[in-house]
């Protein structure tokens, strides 16, 4: 079983359109194991339905944060690659670590 997150963002320069970013593809463990949530190489099955909402909704754009090595399954659906994405790896809040499914991810 798998999960990922779309998110829907507003964007001020372009006039309130839609961009739509795909994130935090997921492999979600069986509730017998104490495995952790898991990064996924995305399956078509669960892109292209995240893509057709975007659509849906009227966005102008699909961005997704996908890993270089897992990047195939997007490119066959059409999308490419753009920009170099950067980060800063920042502690969790303490909030995030005390109990409850997050606990399970970090």
């Amino acid at each position: 079983c798998a999960a990922a997150t779309l998110m829907l963002e507003p964007k001020l320069l372009r006039g309130g359109t839609t961009v739509a970013h795909i994130c935090e593809l997921v492999s979600l463990p069986s509730p017998a194991s104490a495995a952790r949530f898991a990064p996924l190489d995305a399956p078509l099955e669960l892109i292209q339905p995240l893509v057709a909402t975007a659509k849906a909704s009227g966005c102008y754009k699909i961005i997704a944060d996908v890993p270089a090595a897992s990047s195939q399954p997007f490119l066959d659906v059409g999308f490419r690659p753009t920009q170099l994405a950067m980060e800063i790896e920042l502690a969790p809040p303490a909030s995030l670590l005390q109990g409850g499914v997050a606990q399970g991810i970090l």
